[in-house]
């Protein structure tokens, strides 16, 4: 009797995993939007504590020569903005591209403007190389979205914003990368 017990629990259990693992949502891979088609690009401030995200037009990166890509894949993933104590501001353009085959977004480099003028490029296959892993592509980071692709925090605590990129995207945690904000320079 016992051995009838567990060949029909064992039965069960083999069909319920067989039923259960049809139930899942089909990807197909033919997402071709495109995500500045989208028109949800994300303005980050940080005023004390709370964060406030407005929508905000993105510059032409086709015609306008300060923001020209490197690649013709690649586009602004996010815009961000970084309110100076001098009343300046300072403009980051987080630029990546989707992957075709999976819903993953990677940022290859941040741009850092003051009105049309580019200060600095960051180039994130420095830091994979110092020590990471690549994402979707090399030299590119790997996210679940755009919004979530790069963000300003104060993680030092010096009262200044610095800039986290998503690094990678694996089971448990998911890893950053930092740049953090220098005053002095």
């Amino acid at each position: 009797m016992k051995g009838v017990i567990r060949f029909l629990s064992g039965l069960v259990l083999v069909i319920s995993i067989i039923a259960l693992s049809a139930c899942g949502k089909m990807h197909s891979g033919t997402d071709t939007g495109n995500f500045s088609e989208k028109n949800t690009e994300i303005l980050t401030e940080e005023k004390g504590k709370e964060e406030v995200i407005s929508d905000k037009a993105e510059p032409d990166l086709e015609t306008e020569s300060p923001w020209a890509l490197v690649t013709k894949s690649d586009e602004v993933l996010k815009t961000m903005e970084v309110p100076l104590k001098n009343g300046e501001v300072l403009t980051l353009y987080v630029i990546g591209k989707k992957r075709d085959d999976v819903d993953l977004y990677g940022v290859r480099e941040i741009r850092v403007y003051k009105k049309d003028e580019l200060l600095q490029s960051v180039l994130i296959k420095e830091a994979i190389d110092k020590d990471g892993v690549d994402g979707i592509e090399e030299g590119y980071t790997a996210c679940f979205t755009a919004e979530e692709s790069a963000g300003l925090k104060d993680v030092n605590f010096d009262g200044y914003l610095d800039l986290e990129v998503c690094g990678w995207t694996p089971n448990n945690s998911i890893p950053y990368y930092y740049w953090c904000w220098n005053n002095d320079t």
